[in-house]
């Protein structure tokens, strides 16, 4: 333990809290160049949570174990093939499909959404999926990824409307500016 403001006592616990913030905001950045439309500094939280597994499932000392094998005391190799980029879409089946029903032949079957890492509920392979339209994360089991970030120019994507649902963006600036002029009057 160590005193308020004395955060030199506590330097293992300081380092890797940084790891973990400075990857996240690594995450951040380069999901929000790829696509800009859909990441949001808003999703920083879903960012230290997949840097924080991250930084926990990968190799980083002399004996060539992670910190979950050395706190479990137990052989647990992560999959390399579980990970992929935050913030990358992903393209997660329809319910109705995932249900069992059917759908049109020309109907699309899959819906886009933003990868925000492995839901910590369910198994390593079942990702949360942030839903554009709804703003809705859910973990979702049949997913493909898009890891190049290589359909998010494609106009067939909808636009993403989460920022809207979570009242993060300012949807009617005209609405505000007339608010302010009576307030003065």
């Amino acid at each position: 333990y160590c005193g308020v403001n004395a955060h030199f006592q506590n330097g293992r616990a300081e380092r890797r809290i940084r790891s973990v913030q400075e990857m996240a905001r690594t995450m951040l950045a380069h999901g929000r160049s790829r696509w800009p439309d859909a990441i949001s500094i808003h999703l920083w939280p879903y960012a230290i949570r997949y840097s924080s597994q991250v930084l926990n499932s990968t190799t980083n000392n002399d004996q060539g174990l992670s910190p979950i094998e050395k706190f479990a005391n137990t052989p647990v190799k992560p999959k390399l093939r579980h990970f992929y980029p935050f913030g990358c879409p992903v393209f997660a089946l329809k319910n109705k499909l995932a249900a069992g029903q059917s759908i049109p032949k020309w109907e699309m079957r899959a819906r886009v959404g933003v990868y925000l890492g492995p839901s910590p509920l369910h198994a390593r392979s079942v990702a949360n999926v942030l839903n554009l339209e709804t703003g809705l994360v859910s973990p979702q089991y049949h997913v493909r990824y898009d890891d190049m970030f290589e359909t998010v120019k494609d106009p067939s994507i909808p636009n993403s409307k989460w920022q809207e649902q979570a009242h993060f963006t300012d949807t009617k600036p005209n609405e505000r500016k007339n608010a302010v002029k009576v307030k003065s009057k």
